[in-house]
């Protein structure tokens, strides 16, 4: 009897530690994810910081530099201590000739404008031409002569693409006021000192002016293009939207032009709130507050972590999706995304979870976003597809990833799957060789992360349509 007691006691004691150290552990793991949350907050935070603080730097520069360029013109035409003949309006032209050619890096052309409207122009590398009269200059009171040089307008410039910033000096000769304009190339300025700031390998920087045109952007053609507006009015039939994470990122989509944005909300309470900062609860206030602000608003539901999170693991109840969707379907909800946003999902998985909210909901509009990171891109989105699915999102040579999923491959390749839908008899409406066109072109000129596969074959996979 003794023996069993003494028994008894030592798994009570062994028992009792175990659960000291499952607790122990449960604390340990509570505290990681806490710690881990804050650290990625701050992290946000940090670089929002530094995002805010290199932006105010880069325009601090820019104005620094522009100011330099007016003392530089002022003092190059400045009257002081030069001899008589200078004075004269052929003095003036002979230091022109001699400005552009040393600021040749910098100015396009530069004209000379007389006080009879005589206009000469001088490019780099080219004899001075004489231009037909132009309108009368406006002669400058005795009191305001040699007036400062100004900046006075930009145009986009039929020769390069790239905006030239005007600059006008009035200075005075004994034949009366000339008017000098200097063409400065943007392109020359982005390159000095906006192109070197960047964050990462595929990030640049663009400057905008007050209307919101790009000014200065590494591709040409996105000069003189409105951030959202300019895009819409030159591709009218492309259907362009916004994903957006609040109320604030509904607005300014609205206010750009677009009509169409997604919503973007984790099935996983820790994704969602490690990527967007907020509650379940809080992130379905605001979805009803967007719905509200903007009627007339097509807003999509983008269900990240919908079949796994980076920190819960693979999830295997398709009810789950059902049940965390009937709040956003009694709110208004007409069409929702299912993102694989870590690329865990299996083709099974997808069939399961689609045809458990076309049971649910059958007026839905379901689609579906799939990450190639363990090369299950295609085969869940042909199990998507065989469920009914029509609208596939996908990216253009792979590019793209997950910053939860390090060194993962990215997105699913578009070109690679419209080569597929195609070989197979769908009606993609795609022409293959175009896009495939157009995703070289992008691997060309974006650095970034590529899951695709055509775009690193040499010669074109003959396709049928």
């Amino acid at each position: 009897m003794k023996k069993t007691e003494e028994f008894l006691n030592r798994w009570k004691l062994k028992l009792m530690a175990v659960g000291v150290l499952i607790a122990l552990s449960l604390v340990v793991v509570l505290a990681g994810f806490r710690f881990y949350s804050r650290y990625r907050e701050q992290v946000i935070r940090t670089e929002e910081s530094q995002l805010l603080t290199m932006a105010g730097i880069v325009g601090n520069n820019l104005d620094s530099y522009l100011e330099q360029q007016l003392d530089e013109i002022d003092l190059f035409y400045s009257q002081r201590g030069i001899p008589e003949e200078w004075a004269e309006s052929n003095g003036i032209k002979l230091r022109t000739s001699y400005f552009l050619k040393k600021n040749a890096d910098i100015y396009n052309w530069i004209t000379v404008t007389e006080q009879d409207g005589t206009r000469f122009k001088y490019e780099s590398g080219k004899e001075a031409v004489q231009e037909s009269s132009a309108e009368k200059t406006m002669s400058v009171a005795p009191g305001n002569k040699d007036q400062k040089a100004r900046i006075t307008g930009k145009e986009i410039s039929d020769r390069t693409g790239w905006y030239e910033l005007y600059i006008e000096k009035e200075v005075s000769s004994m034949s009366g006021i000339c008017t000098l304009t200097f063409a400065m190339d943007l392109k020359a300025l982005y390159e000095k000192i906006v192109a070197p700031v960047k964050i990462g390998e595929a990030g640049y920087s663009t400057v905008k002016d007050q209307n919101m045109n790009i000014i200065m952007h590494h591709a040409k053609n996105q000069i003189g293009l409105e951030a959202v507006e300019g895009r819409i009015q030159k591709y009218p039939d492309l259907d362009l939207f916004a994903l957006v994470p609040n109320l604030r990122g509904a607005q300014n989509a609205y206010e750009l032009g677009l009509r169409k944005v997604c919503y973007v909300v984790s099935l996983s309470k820790s994704h969602n709130k490690a990527n967007i900062n907020r509650t379940h609860e809080q992130s379905l206030e605001a979805y009803k507050e967007i719905r509200t602000a903007y009627p007339d608003l097509d807003v999509v539901v983008d269900l990240a972590t919908t079949f796994g999170c980076p920190f819960e693991g693979k999830y295997d109840d398709p009810e789950a999706v059902v049940k965390f969707l009937k709040d956003y379907e009694d709110a208004g909800m007409t069409t929702c995304c299912l993102c694989d946003t870590i690329g865990i999902a299996d083709p099974a998985q997808v069939k399961a979870v689609i045809n458990a909210l076309k049971a649910a909901y059958p007026t839905l509009n379901i689609q579906v976003h799939f990450h190639d990171t363990r090369g299950l891109g295609m085969v869940n989105t042909m199990a998507a597809i065989e469920c009914g699915i029509t609208n596939v999102q996908s990216a253009l040579g792979g590019l793209g990833g997950c910053p939860f999923a390090p060194g993962a491959s990215g997105n699913l390749s578009t070109e690679d799957m419209i080569w597929m839908l195609n070989e197979m008899g769908y009606e993609t409406g795609v022409n293959f060789s175009k896009i495939l066109a157009a995703a070289k072109y992008q691997v060309d000129h974006i650095p970034g992360n590529y899951s695709g596969h055509h775009i690193h074959i040499e010669q074109e996979t003959p396709c049928k349509y």
